[in-house]
């Protein structure tokens, strides 16, 4: 299977401003949990998701009402990390909407688009059916310009709630820690959070 034979289209430029909007938010309430500073890099945003989802499992306490589910959250994860993966590593957007396949809605897809991510599913399925989704190595992974592909054959998207992906991380883990790696020299970026954020959180205060 390619990209090709998946039903599917390209965001149009509102779709993709709600989608940056999300991701102001993502950064918001990661701090609400896990403070990064003043500045951040792509990795401490990673942790910072990381941090998220083991509160979910824990029995999340939601600090703003506008995302108040599961469900809410773990989507707003994910344009977060989707939106990372877009800026820094020209990662492209697309809405899958094939009834014949598994996945769809928003995914991110990688520049040989032959990987992609489902961001609604991502999240919610591996808490929903309690799955190990290794996102530390998957994060790791992703920032180093790398995909956990199962299948080299075509386009693939990760489904850590359908298949083990254990043996790829255990063999990254395994293997020397390369000096010099794109991971070390990912460029911090400075927090901008927009006025419509605030505006729409907590009514213009």
């Amino acid at each position: 299977m390619t990209i090709e034979n998946i039903k599917h289209r390209l965001l149009d430029k509102e779709e993709l401003q709600e989608i940056d909007f999300e991701y102001q938010a993502g950064i918001e309430f990661i701090f609400w949990y896990y403070d990064m500073g003043d500045t951040v890099s792509n990795e401490d945003l990673i942790t910072g998701i990381n941090v998220v989802l083991s509160k979910l499992r824990a029995g999340l306490d939601y600090p703003v009402a506008e995302y108040e589910s599961d469900r809410e959250v773990t989507t707003l994860m994910g344009f977060t990390l989707g939106q990372i993966l877009h800026e820094s590593f020209n990662w492209k957007w697309i809405y899958v909407n094939d009834s014949d396949l598994d996945f769809g809605g928003y995914t991110i897809v990688n520049p040989e688009t032959n990987f992609g991510i489902s961001i609604e599913d991502l999240f919610f399925k591996t808490i929903f059916y309690k799955k190990e989704i290794h996102f530390t190595e998957l994060g790791a992974l992703l920032l180093d310009h790398k995909a956990p592909k199962l299948d080299h054959s075509g386009f693939e998207i990760y489904q850590p709630w359908k298949y083990d992906y254990s043996a790829l991380f255990t063999k990254r883990n395994s293997e020397p820690e390369k000096k010099n790696s794109t991971l070390e020299n990912v460029p911090e970026q400075k927090i901008e959070v927009k006025k419509s954020f605030w505006k729409r959180l907590f009514g213009g205060q």
